[in-house]
């Protein structure tokens, strides 16, 4: 077959110069693929826009409640690079001001969408079955916003926030998934909390008979009340039924079409309840972050999915522990990894950012770490 028969009845000098202008234009050249860059270790497992993974969910501080200016300007003062903040389903009129805050800003947003309000104040409350006025709301907030990524309600298994059903919850996060994926926003579950993903990893290697290796993990990252009554948990059975609903549902992580698994974590982790804190709490300047590589581990065996946080933190004011922890989220390639910057009582959290929006010096360690990685 010729491939060019218009051109038949050409003399041979047309075909050289016709030959000669189509390998100037490329034509002609070899196709071979683009070559391959090598791996950047500082670059993050799952596709992003983000300079870097370091973001924040700023919240008050010194009992100051923070405005959207304040909260703004103390994410422009660390160098995070995205805000996670929330819209619940309940009370969706059509648009959020905080986030067209953000938005007008240019700030990246984590959004989590939840159906009730979650805190310490706040009675625990069923997830709700009408999975059609479900769908329809979060439908209508992401036909409206489009943000870097959706997480679905706040610490799904805790049970001072939720009447935890797995099945209701994994409904609900199905339902969510496929409203987001064909708006191709990446969505991920709430947040399994700190101590029941130690639970979880701990579990792991129990039931994988490596024993010595479980006791060792829970002398590390448990307070030493909670590693003594393991593997029976007869003194903390709340925690054996927690334990029991979580690995029920990151079962149904590992089949779900979510982007990332998502878990909550503190440091240092093993004096994150008030009955374990110790007299030189305020004063630790390090910490051993083996246990969050193990549980960061845990997560991407048992899912197949890679993690992420939208809540990490420190309790006490050492700048060089919360740079200690990011960089271990660095290593593990974590794509988002939001730092919670806000007061809590004992054992909680504490802030990177004082009340009036000014860094305290965890705060200036966050900011610095970010300035050193990704100049």
């Amino acid at each position: 077959m010729m491939i060019f028969p218009v051109f038949r009845k050409k003399p041979f000098a047309f075909y050289v110069a016709l030959y000669t202008m189509l390998c100037a234009l490329g034509a002609c050249q070899r196709t071979t693929p683009n070559p391959v860059t090598p791996t950047d270790t500082t670059k993050t497992s799952s596709s992003t826009t983000l300079k870097h993974p370091f973001g924040a969910l700023v919240n008050p501080a010194d009992d100051v409640q923070p405005t959207t200016a304040r909260r703004l300007s103390v994410l422009q003062a660390l160098g995070a690079s995205c805000v996670r903040d929330a819209i619940l389903t309940t009370s969706w009129t059509g648009s959020s001001d905080r986030y067209d805050a953000f938005q007008t800003n240019n700030v990246k947003v984590v959004l989590n969408i939840n159906t009730q309000q979650t805190g310490e104040t706040v009675a625990a409350m069923p997830y709700t079955t009408d999975l059609a006025g479900y769908r329809t709301t979060v439908t209508a907030i992401l036909n409206k916003y489009q943000p870097e990524m959706v997480v679905i309600e706040n610490e799904e298994e805790n049970d001072k926030y939720h009447v935890v059903e797995p099945d209701k919850y994994v409904a609900l996060l199905r339902t969510a998934i496929e409203v987001a994926k064909p708006k191709k926003i990446k969505i991920t579950n709430g947040g399994i909390t700190a101590r029941v993903a130690t639970l979880l990893a701990w579990d792991d290697y129990y039931q994988r008979g490596l024993r010595t290796e479980a006791a060792d993990f829970a002398r590390r990252s448990m307070p030493s009340a909670i590693a003594a009554d393991l593997p029976d948990m007869k003194k903390y059975p709340s925690l054996r039924k927690n334990l029991d609903q979580a690995k029920q549902l990151v079962a149904a992580y590992k089949t779900l079409d979510m982007d990332a698994v998502n878990f909550h974590w503190y440091e240092p982790i093993a004096q994150r309840e008030n009955m374990a804190q110790t007299p030189d709490l305020p004063a630790l300047t390090t910490v051993d972050t083996k246990a969050l590589g193990e549980v960061i581990d845990y997560f991407a065996r048992a899912t197949g999915k890679p993690v992420v946080t939208n809540e990490i933190g420190t309790i006490n004011r050492s700048s060089n522990i919360v740079q200690q922890v990011m960089q271990k989220t660095l290593d593990a390639k974590m794509s988002y990894v939001l730092w919670y910057s806000g007061d809590g009582g004992l054992g909680d959290a504490v802030a990177l950012h004082n009340g009036d929006g000014s860094l305290r010096v965890a705060g200036t360690g966050f900011r610095d770490f970010i300035k050193m990685k990704f100049p």
